[in-house]
Order: C-alpha cells, then sequence, then structure tokens
C-alpha cells in the first residue's frame, strides 16, 4: 500500500473516485504510472526542442483581410462613444469604414 500511495501522490494523479481493491491491481497500476512517467521523460525533452523551433509570433501580421476591430477594457456607453468619436474621427484616414 504505501509504494501504490507514494506513486499515486508524485505522479500527481490523485485517488480519484475509482481505485484499485487488490493487490494486484495496485501493482498494474503502478506499471502503468510507472510507464507513463518513463514516456513521458523519454518524449518531453523532444517535444519541447520541435515547440522551440516554431516560435509563435515570427510571421508579419496582415491587416489586408482585417475588417474589425477589438475593443477590451471597460465598456459602456460612453466609453463606446468615445472610441467612435476619436476612431472614426476625419485625421484618421488609415482606416476604411464602410455603411
Amino acid at each position: 500500500d504505501c509504494l501504490y500511495f507514494l506513486l499515486v501522490t508524485v505522479s500527481t494523479i490523485g485517488y480519484g473516485d475509482l481505485k484499485p481493491d487488490s493487490n494486484y491491481s495496485k501493482v498494474v497500476v503502478i506499471i502503468l504510472i510507472a510507464v507513463g512517467l518513463a514516456v513521458f521523460a523519454a518524449f518531453g525533452p523532444a517535444m519541447i526542442e520541435m515547440l522551440k523551433k516554431s516560435p509563435p509570433y515570427t510571421l508579419d501580421y496582415d491587416d489586408s483581410k482585417s475588417s474589425h476591430v477589438v475593443v477590451c477594457g471597460y465598456i459602456n456607453t460612453s466609453t463606446v462613444s468615445n472610441f467612435m468619436r476619436d476612431f472614426l474621427h476625419p485625421e484618421n484616414e488609415d482606416h476604411e469604414t464602410t455603411a
């Protein structure tokens, strides 16, 4: 029992609602946890290297397909009104608007 609880705790799998009742089933669970940890340890570095090879922010932003604006923050009638007044101001000619 000690080995079973130690391995389940260290592997952070937890105890859950389903648990093995017999010693045989505890041995099977211990083997499955050990194999799972070994596979993770073997393939973990390779997966990290693969993720490092493709940085997420290397592509250029293409705004030619963008036809929307994302507004974040505290939004109410006043903030939307101020935003729209500034956004649609005649001096801001770098955007297209459609009616």
